[in-house]
C-alpha cells in the first residue's frame, strides 16, 4: 500500500467515526423463519425425559407474534422489537399438567418471556437476556414453511 493509499484509508476511517458510526451499535436480529429450539434456561440445560418435549419459539415477522411449545403446552402472543429490545406481551397457554421435568421447564421458559428486555443472534444461537444476563438460549432449528 503506498502513502496515498493510506492516507486515503485513514481519512476515510476517521470520517466514518465522526459521523458516529459504531460497529458496536445494537442491530435488529432476524428472528422469523426459524424455528427456535430452547437448550438453556437459566443457566441450565434444558433436560428432557426420553419422549422428548424441548421448550421451542417461532418468531412471525410480519404480523409480530410468537407461537410454540413450552414442551408440554401451546403458547402465544405478541412481541416488540426495536433494535436488540425486545418484549413479549401476555402470552396464552394451554393449561394441561405436565409431568417433570416439563413443567419445571416450562415455568422457567414462561418467566423467560416475561423477564426478556433484549435478544441477540450469535451464529444459529438466540440468546434472550434481562438486562446484560442470559436468561434462555436457544438453537436454530427447521426453516418455516
Amino acid at each position: 500500500m503506498n502513502l496515498r493509499s493510506t492516507i486515503a484509508a485513514l481519512a476515510l476511517l476517521a470520517s466514518l467515526g465522526a459521523c458516529g458510526y459504531s460497529q458496536d451499535a445494537p442491530v435488529t436480529p432476524r428472528l422469523g423463519g426459524t424455528e427456535w429450539t430452547v437448550t438453556e434456561l437459566y443457566d441450565s440445560r434444558v433436560l428432557l425425559p426420553p419422549e422428548g418435549g424441548a421448550p421451542n419459539i417461532l418468531f412471525a415477522v410480519e404480523d409480530r407474534t410468537a407461537s410454540g411449545s413450552t414442551g408440554c403446552n401451546r403458547f402465544s402472543g405478541g412481541y416488540t422489537l426495536a433494535e436488540d429490545r425486545i418484549n413479549f406481551g401476555p402470552v396464552a397457554a394451554t393449561r394441561m399438567a405436565c409431568p417433570e421435568p416439563l413443567d419445571r421447564n416450562e415455568r422457567k421458559f414462561l418467566r423467560a418471556l416475561e423477564e426478556a428486555n433484549r435478544v441477540r443472534v450469535v451464529g444459529s444461537v438466540l440468546e434472550l437476556l434481562s438486562g446484560d444476563t442470559v436468561i434462555a438460549r436457544m438453537r436454530s432449528g427447521v426453516a418455516a414453511q
